[in-house]
């Protein structure tokens, strides 16, 4: 019985204790359960108020974006005099747009045709697709022109038939091909490219085996544009002496008109005495595409066009390059000299790819020349007798384009990159300050502040908004 009561003792405080210890543990993990489910309840609670502030800002920025429509339509379009109904039908199709993205705002006149297109964020497939429909059709057209003609005359105008466009034609339509194989409509366009060839090579050609700019127009015409150029660049109409040095004077700007570059530094006031490196280097692609047209094709002799574009490189290397600096520079055949203008024609031979890697990495040591702060400019700086628009300090959409494709073909992304987005930010500056895409800018100050040789039209202008896509694409896609 003692013994009993001994065991009783030790058992008991024994088990108080494990009961005890339960009770303890059993409010731990009570407590835990509780603490757990307040911070999941916190957690949740944080989540949604991120949401709700996540929320609200989207719905500020979709605000904003109506601000700025509204803001482009009262300040900008306004000065079109566009019915409302054509606005409201754009906002329309955007808001019930099923994309997730936004392609961009056209602007139309009241007859529906097309003024304007923005730039847009991300093409769709169907996007891209009606782009390149409309690309080919514009390529037909020229190949349509240049079967008419036998050039590719200056603009769709009968006053403008006395001379050519610079030769691109080649260079689209090896981009087509490239995208759609079709060697049946290539036979068909190289017929009429080797027409534009033919046209170069016969009316555009000099003693040393290199082309220049000319014309074919009247005395008449000539006579009138001599007058026009005076007033133009305001020029003394009788310091000429005769009607012979008139003709002679107007010829030569009418050949510099005939190049793009109307009017510049480059060849003195004397276009058809020089071989330009623009021109040259673009001949050269069309030579060299020809030796890949019909290799393609199986129609042809490539050798020749091969054997063609390696002579002209050679002529091209021998007069047009400067063997102290390694830079292209025009060719005066009248008096055996390169001029001394630098130009942004330069990126022509990148473009094509007629420079060498030493001539390629000189351009890109001399880039400092050109490249301003908001872009190239067309010239280098330097003192002229008169004032030009293809100038320092002028940028122009075809050359920065021109550079940008030029150094990007010989792997100077970064320079590449970097002039597209000084163009790009430039451009979309100068739209929202002045509500106007222009024909040219400043590429120093950024600005519309440019060398004029007429009143700058704006209005949206083609190449400046088409030049900004392809470099909006360029750095940001």
């Amino acid at each position: 019985m003692k013994n009993k009561k001994m065991s009783i003792r030790i058992l008991f405080p024994l088990i108080m204790s494990v009961s005890i210890a339960f009770c303890i543990i059993s409010c731990m993990i009570l407590f835990s359960h509780y603490l757990s489910a307040y911070f999941i309840q916190k957690t949740v609670e944080d989540t949604n108020r991120q949401k709700n502030v996540l929320a609200q800002n989207i719905e500020n920025e979709i605000e904003s974006i109506n601000d700025t429509i509204n803001t482009i339509y009262y300040d900008t379009i306004k000065k079109y005099d566009l019915q409302d109904e054509a606005f409201s039908s754009i906002l329309s199709n955007i808001e019930n747009s099923s994309s997730e993205y936004i392609n961009g705002l056209a602007l139309y006149d009241i007859n529906g045709t097309s003024l304007w297109h923005s730039s847009h964020l991300s093409a769709t497939p169907a996007t891209q697709e009606s782009w390149f429909t409309q690309a080919k059709n514009n390529i037909d057209n020229i190949l349509a022109m240049i079967d008419r003609f036998g050039y590719m005359p200056n603009a769709t105008n009968e006053g403008m038939l006395n001379r050519s466009q610079p030769p691109y034609a080649s260079m689209m339509v090896r981009e087509v091909y490239e995208l759609t194989h079709d060697k049946i409509w290539l036979s068909y366009a190289c017929k009429i490219l080797e027409k534009e060839y033919k046209f170069w090579m016969t009316e555009r050609i000099t003693s040393n085996g290199l082309n220049r700019y000319s014309n074919h127009a009247d005395k008449s015409s000539l006579m009138s544009f001599y007058y026009y150029v005076a007033g133009r660049l305001g020029l003394n109409p009788n310091e000429c002496n005769n009607d012979e040095e008139r003709l002679a004077v107007a010829s030569h700007f009418l050949a510099e008109a005939e190049s793009g570059w109307d009017f510049n530094p480059r060849f003195d006031s004397r276009c058809e005495d020089f071989n330009p490196i623009d021109l040259n280097a673009n001949l050269y692609a069309y030579e060299h595409n020809f030796a890949y047209f019909y290799k393609e094709t199986g129609i042809g002799e490539y050798k020749k066009w091969v054997k063609a574009a390696s002579r002209r490189k050679t002529l091209m290397d021998k007069l047009c390059l400067n063997p102290e600096d390694m830079l292209y520079y025009d060719y005066d055949y009248i008096h055996n000299r390169r001029s001394p203008i630098l130009s942004a024609a330069i990126f022509n031979t990148l473009f094509v790819r007629l420079a060498g890697k030493k001539q390629a990495r000189a351009i890109y040591r001399n880039l400092g020349k050109l490249e301003c702060a908001n872009g190239v400019a067309a010239c280098a700086d330097g003192e002229r007798i008169r004032v030009y628009q293809w100038d320092y300090p002028n940028g122009w959409a075809a050359l920065n384009y021109l550079a940008i494709k030029g150094l990007d073909n010989y792997g100077y992304k970064e320079a590449s990159y970097r002039i597209a987005k000084k163009y790009v930010l430039s451009m979309a500056d100068i739209y929202k300050r002045t509500g106007n895409l222009w024909e040219k800018y400043n590429a120093v100050s950024g600005d519309i502040d440019v060398k004029d040789e007429y009143t700058m039209p704006g209005a949206f202008m083609g190449w400046t908004a088409g030049v900004y896509i392809f470099a909006f694409d360029y750095c940001y896609k």
